[in-house]
């Protein structure tokens, strides 16, 4: 039994440590994440944004990792499991597999909201 609630427990640290998530009002970013990349290399930023409420849109991202090339991006009324992609261009040192990187995305109307993107395959 102790071995089963160890194991169970292990499976919930790992699915907590994936699956990360912010809502802010109406909006809630679900895993941004990029793959891992050298210190001066380019890798694609993806997240995932689902809106309850009235439209709004996704002007910026900031983030330590690199400079983001991001075509503002407009985030309907209602949407439900928006993916939007991001470059990250000229990694400013080497980002590996499973760091938390902060960042802040800036909206129209809901204004910053920070989370961490997630470095993974």
């Amino acid at each position: 039994m102790r071995t089963i609630s160890i194991a169970l427990a292990i499976s919930l640290l790992a699915a907590a440590a994936v699956a990360h998530d912010t809502k802010h009002g109406s909006l809630h970013l679900v895993h941004p994440h990029a793959a891992p990349v050298e210190e001066g290399g380019t890798c694609e930023l993806t997240l995932t944004i689902s809106n309850s409420g009235g439209a709004d849109q996704l002007l910026a991202i900031e983030t330590e990792i690199a400079r983001v090339e991001l075509a503002p991006t407009k985030i309907p009324a209602k949407a439900k499991n928006l993916v939007v992609h991001a470059k990250l261009l000229g990694a400013r040192r080497t980002y590996n597999d499973s760091e938390m990187v902060p960042a802040t995305f800036v909206f129209a109307k809901a204004g910053r909201i920070a989370e961490e993107i997630m470095i993974d395959r």
